[in-house]
């Protein structure tokens, strides 16, 4: 991703630059928000449900909560417009 690190950085400061520079890509490559296409949080976050049922979910690195997952969409929701 052609991200400079000094090693000083915290872990929340090089998750945030990493951060950054994927939505940063996102906006290059022109995917859209999910609130940019009309979709209100609270119907976004309805999708909870779905994703533990999802065959995907079996590859994430660590077994998530209700609450945290509701996190993680949330954020998706809300840190990128």
């Amino acid at each position: 991703m052609g991200l400079s690190f000094t090693g000083k950085e915290s872990d929340n400061e090089t998750g945030e630059i990493t951060a950054d520079a994927i939505r940063n890509f996102l906006k290059k490559v022109n995917i859209k928000s999910v609130k940019s296409m009309g979709i209100s949080k609270e119907d976004f976050m309805g999708i909870t449900p779905m994703v533990f049922k999802d065959a995907c979910y079996n590859f994430v690195p660590k077994e998530l909560t209700r609450s945290e997952l509701e996190l993680i969409l949330s954020a998706v929701y809300d840190n990128y417009s």
